[in-house]
């Protein structure tokens, strides 16, 4: 029978304290013998229903088990831990208490960091084998680390160094440990205890060093860094000058640290930690540009994650101090591919994206980073000026109650600080100007054109010119800042236009349509206005198009285009724009007063009854719509002239003469009422009444007075031509054709009606017989046969004296200058520009970096920090 192969399964372990990594490697033990034998002896004999196995069968049964266990060492040492485990595995299905199998799988486990697994299989070892192997223990504390539970992994380490008192490796994990827990006098004590069994080796005073380091015994440390460093004479013992130079950095002593580094990398130029470290001192010994280029080389050469952490924080660091965001926002666009602590660095990443989207004028991303900003621990660096940028944020959203409590909590912007306070209170005239007048110290347009707007309001409000006048003299002060503000020639057209001074004023708005980035609807509104008051209706029209073809919604301008065109007679496009006009403003006056001045009186009455709130001229013109159509019986017209005696007599009057009844007219008529009291009528209709009453009565010479009593009162051209006809007709009545003719050829050159005029002239000429009809309200004029008349030509004509109500008063539809402009002028009604936080300042003016100036130069470009 052919010998069985010798094994060599007991396994140690070859670990480093440094990084908690494991290299297993078996070797030839004897020990395993024993152990081998032992496990054997117990298995020839178990209970089996009472039998005993028979020795050829524990002979295969073991030979199956050293067959799969050397497989499973094989498999292990070509580092196929799969296969590895599977051949363990077999073990314990052959043998489940079979040790060195169970430790294997624990190892294996732990090298596919499947730590609960190896804690598992370990535990097992260490509980049917306490004295198995010290690596049993120190893997155990290992796979406790790395599921943090620390104080199971610091007692698995006093079990193991229960059973080898003299192990050093796990007195030097202890301590490690319990400095990781910051158990310093507990470190202090172990890390001893492991120089007193071997105080040749330097692990244990490096991690002394490390304990008094955290300690703030930094002199303590730098000793046992020095005596670390004697006793290794490995690669690693570098690591004690990077720490010695740590301990002279944080005692101040630059000088030395700057030695002691520089010795470390010319040992180890790659390394990031000690690049980063260099950085730190020379920002500390003043040389920042120079600090600058190793935090970089740290970066760069990424061989530490906490090194390249803390350098990019530096990095930032300095870049916001520079106020370098541009180039911040960049660099800290690299922890995409490094290997960095994100957390960290989240502040820096979010300031820098709130800051670059201010710059590019993106305020609704810049909003959102400064939410998730808030939601960080903030670095006190960003502390100190975080508000001043939020504060800027406010004010460019027109958060101004939020952006002074931004600037009361950061001093450094003390001319935002006072605008705010100028905005806060702009509806009050006198806080407000005095707020402004104070920014004036700091040199900035804004506050002028503040100023401006200020006076140009309380003007319209006092009706004051002085104010006007002062508020141009602040927008020509305004204007020295800066030549091109089209805001500002917006501002001076209005003022302009206050001063009736439309000249200067359409100069000014022409510069303003010029001057402004791109076409506004308000510019365009201003002009038409101007041109219309300039009487030019036609441009005028053609600017509130253009207005319109801005802002299809710029409602007014339909308004004031429906107004031309009713000026212009084009009625039909007037109640177009008209009927848009009132889509967006329930302005049922100005519609009523269109359809009016077209004598559509019942469709004017209707749309002046759709007012919900109708005001007093509203009631006025429902009066006079139903006065026109005589119904004076309706509720709104008898409500109207309750208190006017007057009206209410030339009413009655009024009935009286179309129901022929003269005489109780002229009684009417002749009532001693002051006509003061009244809407409708005047004194100049008393008398043309009285006049056409006794015209009927045959009370020529009576009527002829009264009419002239008429003229002499009134004013209206049309009144005054009725009132010469009806003089004429008197005369004709008369047979006094001398004076009819006079009266007549007056008539014949303003009259639109002359064809008729010149009918009754040929009637004088002829001094043909009048003869009163028995139509009482008409004579008739019989033509002589002789008078030769075109064909179509009646030989017979009726004529009737002019008598009718109060020619209506048209209501003046023409575009008047829109003070509404005035009114809603605000601090709104020109761009906010506070001072910017990142703008460097020194004595001499202001400092730009290439940065700052290419990020300025792409906000029109993209506002997106991506790009």
């Amino acid at each position: 029978m052919s010998a069985q192969p010798r094994l060599s399964p007991k396994n140690y372990k070859k670990y480093s304290i440094f990084n908690d990594s494991i290299n297993i490697r078996t070797s030839r033990n004897t020990s395993f013998d024993y152990e081998f034998q032992k496990r054997r002896n117990s298995n020839l004999k178990f209970k089996n229903s009472g039998s005993v196995l028979r020795g050829s069968k524990a002979n295969d049964f073991m030979g199956n088990l050293i067959a799969h266990f050397q497989y499973g060492q094989n498999a292990f040492r070509e580092k196929n831990l799969i296969e590895a485990i599977k051949y363990y595995n077999e073990c314990i299905l052959i043998d489940s208490l079979h040790v060195p199998s169970r430790y294997m799988l624990g190892v294996c486990h732990f090298s596919q960091n499947q730590y609960e697994k190896c804690i598992k299989e370990l535990k097992f070892v260490k509980e049917q084998q306490p004295n198995y192997n010290k690596n049993v223990y120190i893997i155990l504390a290992l796979g406790y680390k790395k599921i943090m539970q620390l104080e199971w992994s610091i007692r698995t380490l006093d079990e193991c160094l229960q059973f080898y008192p003299q192990c050093y490796d796990a007195l030097i994990f202890k301590g490690k440990l319990e400095l990781k827990l910051r158990r310093f006098q507990d470190c202090e004590s172990t890390l001893k205890q492991a120089i007193r069994i071997n105080s040749k080796r330097s692990t244990g005073y490096h991690y002394l060093g490390d304990c008094q380091r955290l300690q703030n015994n930094l002199d303590l440390a730098i000793k046992n860094y020095q005596i670390a460093l004697q006793f290794d004479t490995s690669d690693k013992s570098k690591l004690n000058i990077l720490k010695m130079s740590i301990c002279l950095y944080e005692m101040a002593n630059y000088q030395q640290a700057l030695q002691m580094i520089d010795q470390y990398l010319s040992q180890d130029e790659q390394s990031s930690e000690a690049n980063k470290l260099k950085g730190q001192i020379l920002y500390k010994l003043g040389e920042k540009q120079e600090s600058q280029l190793y935090y970089e080389q740290a970066i760069q050469n990424n061989n530490s994650r906490n090194a390249v952490s803390k350098a990019m924080i530096e990095i930032s660091k300095f870049k916001i101090e520079s106020k370098d965001y541009y180039s911040l926002y960049h660099t800290l666009l690299r922890t995409e591919y490094l290997d960095v602590d994100k957390q960290q660095l989240q502040p820096y990443i979010q300031f820098s994206e709130a800051v670059v989207s201010l710059m590019k004028k993106n305020y609704t991303q810049a909003s959102e980073a400064f939410k998730k900003l808030e939601q960080l621990e903030i670095p006190i660096l960003i502390q100190e000026i975080y508000h001043s940028y939020l504060g800027y944020l406010n004010m460019m959203l027109n958060n101004f109650e939020e952006a002074l409590k931004d600037f009361r909590k950061n001093k450094s912007l003390p001319y935002n600080q006072i605008i705010c306070e100028g905005i806060i209170n702009f509806n009050s005239f006198e806080i407000a100007y005095s707020k402004f007048d104070q920014a004036l110290t700091y040199n900035q347009i804004d506050p002028n054109m503040y100023k401006a707007i200020l006076l140009i309001k309380e003007g319209l409000k006092q009706e004051n010119s002085d104010y006007v006048n002062n508020s141009l003299q602040c927008l020509i002060r305004a204007q020295q800042y800066n030549q091109n503000n089209s805001q500002l020639m917006y501002l001076k057209s209005l003022a302009y236009m206050l001063m009736d001074n439309i000249e200067d004023a359409y100069k000014e708005i022409l510069t303003t349509i010029e001057k402004a980035d791109e076409n506004l609807a308000d510019h365009y509104y201003l002009k038409g206005l101007i041109l219309a008051l300039n009487g030019d209706i036609l441009n005028a029209v053609q600017d509130f198009s253009v207005c319109l073809g801005i802002d299809e919604q710029y409602q007014k301008a339909y308004l004031q285009r429906s107004k031309c065109y009713s000026y212009l007679g084009e009625m039909q496009s007037a109640f177009d724009d008209m009927n848009s006009y009132i889509q967006f403003v329930d302005d049922f006056l100005s519609a009523g007063n269109l359809l009016y001045n077209s004598k559509m009186y019942e469709e004017a009455y209707k749309t002046y009854k759709q007012e919900p709130n109708p005001t007093l001229e509203h009631q006025q013109q429902m009066a006079s719509c139903l006065f026109q159509l005589e119904q004076f019986d309706g509720d709104e017209i008898q409500e109207f002239i309750r208190d006017k005696q007057f009206d209410q007599n030339m009413i009655l009057a009024y009935q009286h003469i179309l129901k022929f009844e003269y005489d109780s007219a002229i009684l009417t008529l002749q009532k001693k009422i002051d006509p003061q009291s009244s809407f409708f009528f005047n004194k100049q209709y008393l008398h043309q009444y009285k006049g056409v009453c006794y015209l009927y009565l045959q009370k020529y010479q009576e009527a002829i007075q009264e009419f002239e009593r008429c003229i002499q009162q009134t004013k209206s051209d049309t009144l005054i031509y009725i009132t010469n006809y009806n003089i004429m007709f008197c005369w004709m009545m008369l047979k006094k054709f001398k004076y009819s003719h006079t009266q007549l050829e007056q008539l014949i050159k303003i009259s639109e009606q002359k064809h008729v005029l010149l009918t009754i002239r040929n009637l004088l000429i002829d001094q043909t017989e009048f003869q009163l009809a028995d139509n009482p309200q008409g004579i008739e004029i019989m033509l002589a046969d002789t008078i030769k008349l075109q064909p179509f030509i009646s030989t017979q004509y009726t004529i009737y004296p002019y008598f009718s109500l109060p020619i209506p008063q048209l209501k003046d539809m023409t575009p008047q200058f829109d003070f509404k402009i005035i009114q809603s002028l605000s601090a709104q009604s020109i761009e906010c520009r506070p001072e910017a936080p990142w703008i460097r300042r020194n004595e001499n003016g202001v400092l730009f970096t290439d940065n700052l100036q290419q990020c300025e130069l792409s906000q029109t470009e993209n506002s997106s920090p991506e790009n």
